[in-house]
């Protein structure tokens, strides 16, 4: 059996920084995108540098944040590691550090982050913007992630469970376009899923659903 040193492969590591620049991305589009068929179709095309979207991804391993229009695309990307020992109010230093570098970039860009979107590694309560828990980092449990991103920054922002924000994004704008039933599965140092039927994403809300 040929042994392959994915270490030293150019192209291995270019497809998984790719894989996880589309995550962000998908992300980034979902907070836009209201769960329907409809709202992939209306608003392709249409940008508008001047709002632009703020997406952060919370896991077990790594922290990522983007900048991101309308449409997904990404603008700017920042990659950082999960201590896990220092539990969630070390992701959360970490995010709210980064924060300032991503508002001066889109200032760069010509453009304003208007709103926040952040894809969580664990179950979530949408409504209420609250993480339910996490598998890989302590103390997730019951924290309000909507409410202290809004005050840290005065922006609106929702929260999803990572895979169904990526569930999404892929169903808009990469291999799930122009399906009726959609599955998106994600494996990391987690494993997660989310699913689309006609048109319309069944998010699951809860301990029992990604």
């Amino acid at each position: 059996m040929k042994s392959i040193d994915i270490c030293g492969d150019k192209d291995y590591i270019m497809t998984i920084k790719q894989k996880i620049i589309n995550q962000i991305s998908s992300i980034a589009y979902s907070i836009i995108y209201k769960n329907r068929r409809e709202n992939c179709e209306d608003k392709a095309g249409v940008a508008d540098m001047e709002q632009l979207i703020m997406a952060i991804e919370t896991g077990g391993t790594k922290i990522q944040l983007a900048i991101g229009t309308a449409q997904g695309d990404i603008l700017y990307n920042h990659y950082a590691r999960v201590e896990r020992e220092k539990g969630f109010r070390g992701v959360l230093d970490v995010v709210t550090g980064i924060m300032p570098e991503l508002i001066e970039k889109a200032r760069e860009f010509g453009g304003k982050i208007e709103r926040i979107g952040i894809g969580f590694g664990g179950p979530v309560d949408m409504a209420s913007g609250t993480a339910i828990w996490s598998p890989q980092i302590d103390g997730w449990g019951g924290f309000p992630v909507k409410k202290f991103f809004e005050e840290k920054t005065g922006l609106p922002t929702y929260l999803y469970n990572d895979s169904d924000a990526a569930c999404w994004g892929e169903y808009c704008r990469g291999a799930g376009r122009d399906s009726d039933i959609f599955f998106y599965t994600n494996m990391g140092s987690g494993v997660g899923g989310g699913v689309v039927l006609d048109g319309k994403l069944y998010t699951g809300q809860g301990y029992g659903a990604a």
